[in-house]
């Protein structure tokens, strides 16, 4: 968006204002995500916008839930580390006490329980009131271990801690024949749920969050035949010897489609978009779709007040065919292929 207020002539008032000693501002969100070569790009672009400034005055703004300093620094430390990062990005002096952190302060009451104490916190239930279970051991554990940090000045985020850890932790301390890690992680489970539904002021009183991480795969591929009859593989051919096209979905809709490339009349699989050598031709993709209709399956802003399609997408916009197995184009009702829709350019899907 900045490149474009850059170089549209309706955006020039608003980076090329008039001299003003009103401060212009410039804004980052998320500044821990701009590293390496786009980092570069949006620093590069931040200079950009203040040379068009001229003499105005910027105020440079990030905002960041993780930029961090090493493990253990004190929280001057951690300022300068961010300060340092700031100045090198927008490419201006940034001193560290300009840097605004976050103030926190514990959900418990009590501070860190004693070992006696929650061992006899294991004799009683977890309290359902707000202020039980502010004061209660358990739950003062829970947010010792897993929410904050006791550090200079104040408080920090502690770590993410797998509640398996915790869990050890919490059986080491209690230290009771029977009680070991496998009863302690269901104890910290019943403490947690019973925290999230606890509410102060509206909201959770422990809002612990869950994470899973799941990791990409590698190209998946199918063949050119209907939902309950395709075969699927990671190899151009099935073990039947059937031809695999790389098979893609759309993230706003979920329809599956096939990257395919259209050269000799035949369609063939895009190997370029999996990193293989593939045949030059027409890329476009290649959906199995029934009853498709035009004139309400494609997007409204496809099309202009009289209802024809904008010149922008006449050339875009799928079209019906029919296509055997091994990527051969048929005429319309030719027996045996299934139909298909054909979209022929790339970027109207990017």
């Amino acid at each position: 968006m900045g490149e474009y207020l850059l170089t549209r002539p309706e955006d020039q008032s608003l980076v090329s204002p008039p001299p003003s000693e009103v401060p212009f501002f410039l804004v980052f969100d998320e500044l821990h995500t701009y590293r390496g070569r786009q980092g570069a790009d949006v620093a590069l672009l931040a200079r950009r916008l203040r040379a068009r400034l001229g003499e105005r005055p910027v105020v440079h703004v990030g905002t960041s839930a993780t930029l961090m300093a090493r493990e253990g620094a004190t929280p001057r430390e951690k300022r300068e580390a961010v300060a340092r990062f700031a100045s090198t990005f927008f490419g201006a002096d940034i001193a560290p006490e300009d840097v605004v952190e976050e103030s926190l302060v514990p959900a418990t009451r009590g501070g860190p329980p004693t070992p006696e104490e929650l061992r006899a916190a294991l004799q009683a239930p977890i309290p359902e009131d707000l202020e039980g279970f502010r004061s209660h051991p358990l739950a003062r554990f829970v947010e010792g271990e897993m929410g904050l940090k006791k550090e200079e000045g104040g408080y920090a985020r502690a770590r993410p801690t797998p509640l398996s850890e915790a869990a050890a932790r919490l059986a080491e301390k209690v230290n009771l024949p029977g009680f070991g890690p496998e009863e302690a992680r269901g104890l910290l489970e019943r403490v947690l749920q019973a925290g999230a539904s606890l509410r102060d002021g509206g909201r959770p009183l422990f809002a612990f969050k869950l994470h899973q991480f799941v990791s990409q795969t590698t190209p998946v591929r199918a063949s050119l035949e209907g939902p309950e009859a395709r075969e699927f593989g990671q190899e151009p051919f099935s073990k039947s010897g059937k031809l695999l096209f790389p098979l893609y979905f759309c993230r706003t809709c979920g329809q599956d489609y096939y990257a395919v490339v259209k050269a000799e009349g035949r369609l063939l699989p895009n190997e370029g978009l999996v990193g293989e050598e593939g045949p030059e031709g027409e890329p476009g993709y290649l959906a199995f779709v029934e009853d498709f209709n035009p004139d309400t399956d494609l997007p409204e802003a496809w099309f202009d007040e009289r209802g024809r399609l904008r010149s922008t997408w006449k050339d875009r916009a799928p079209r019906p065919v029919w296509v055997n197995p091994e990527g051969e184009v048929q005429e319309e009702g030719h027996p045996g292929p299934r139909a298909s829709t054909t979209r022929r350019s790339p970027s109207a899907f990017a």
